[in-house]
């Protein structure tokens, strides 16, 4: 069975760089199972401080053909009988900490919790609550938890940006890049969330949090494969963008393997800071940013005012500029694309802005 890829690889890989065919990414589980292509994580501090917000997004909407308004069509919510995971592990070893397992059943949602962050690939764990999607519920009366259809909060010129990362494979930069068109590739889109509220006392002082999804694919001998895994913003589509094999090794398995990738990143900021000349060490600066993507999690100091940079303790509030953090780390200069945050987010729980599914 062949899957093809998704619609971010296609333009950050295929669009932007053409000497690269399409065969090379026919494997992608993800557009095989496009209800569990994860689309971010977030993690931040409550307004008062005492407690820790985890949100997984998936399912996003597609950009559309004519523009970057999105095709807001999706067959559900969430995919049936598969695994949505949030994984909270206390040290950077990804050895000790929980995963949040949710499965859902159209709007039926089973939570199951696993002590371990780092657990088999289809464990689904000891169930906690059943519940419904829209619905905001609580686990053991301390957890909130809240599924379902909302805005999509994340933003970025994608289309510009791989005019800019097609200037550096030709050996110079084009620092007009992003002003060619500067639009949002997912103005209108919608993506599903879920959303847990964790009392700070639950945590330990520092977490590192990853999101995975997961399914039994019976193209795999009806075995439990693991469709798509997010950190870091970006993280595959440019630190590991010019290496099919190793993107797709990333999106399918944890990171505690992630030193394999190393020489990928280092390579390709090496490639990206020597264009723009804004390092003195290029070798040092592509080194340590590869350290700090290894492993791929977004880290977070408890009880912190949550704020995004590569290799911080920051986490990854809903009020930030990723994207532009995530370019100018791999330039080793300043460079932001120049789309204003959509403020698709609140100040009280969830969050995030729910949608009726059909709008």
């Amino acid at each position: 069975m062949k899957y093809k890829i998704p619609i971010l690889t296609i333009i950050f890989l295929l669009m932007s760089f053409p000497a690269h065919s399409a065969h090379h990414f026919q494997t992608d589980l993800v557009s095989h199972y496009p209800e569990y292509n994860i689309g971010d994580v977030f993690v931040f501090n409550t307004p008062d401080m005492k407690s820790t917000v985890f949100i997984l997004t998936a399912n996003p909407s597609k950009p559309g053909k004519g523009g970057p308004s999105a095709n807001l069509t999706a067959k559900t919510d969430f995919g049936s009988g598969g695994l949505y995971n949030i994984h909270i592990a206390s040290d950077k070893d990804i050895k000790t900490g929980v995963t949040y397992t949710f499965i859902f059943d159209g709007d039926k949602i089973r939570v199951g919790k696993i002590d371990n962050p780092n657990a088999k690939i289809g464990d689904k764990g000891k169930t906690l609550a059943d519940a419904q999607v829209g619905q905001k519920f609580e686990l053991n009366g301390e957890i909130k938890v809240w599924t379902g259809r909302i805005l999509e909060p994340y933003f970025v010129d994608a289309f510009d940006f791989g005019v800019l990362q097609n200037s550096i494979t030709m050996g110079t930069l084009d620092k007009n890049a992003f002003k060619k068109t500067a639009k949002d590739i997912f103005t209108n889109a919608r993506i599903s969330a879920i959303v847990m509220e964790i009392p700070n006392t639950m945590l330990s002082p520092e977490v590192y949090y990853y999101g995975t999804t997961a399914v039994m694919d019976h193209h795999h001998g009806n075995e439990w494969v693991q469709v798509n895994r997010m950190g870091n913003v970006l993280m595959p589509y440019i630190f590991l963008w010019d290496s099919p094999a190793t993107r797709l090794e990333h999106d399918q398995h944890r990171p505690d393997g992630d030193d394999r990738h190393k020489n990928t990143i280092s390579n390709n900021v090496y490639r990206a800071a020597s264009v723009s000349g804004g390092q003195k060490n290029v070798t040092e600066y592509a080194n340590t940013v590869a350290e700090q993507l290894t492993p791929d999690v977004l880290m977070y100091k408890i009880g912190t005012k949550a704020k995004y940079g590569i290799g911080s303790s920051g986490g990854r509030p809903l009020d930030d500029d990723p994207s532009d953090v995530v370019f100018s780390t791999y330039l080793g200069i300043p460079m932001s694309d120049g789309i204003p945050n959509p403020k698709h987010y609140t100040e009280s729980f969830p969050y995030v802005i729910p949608v009726d599914r059909q709008k």
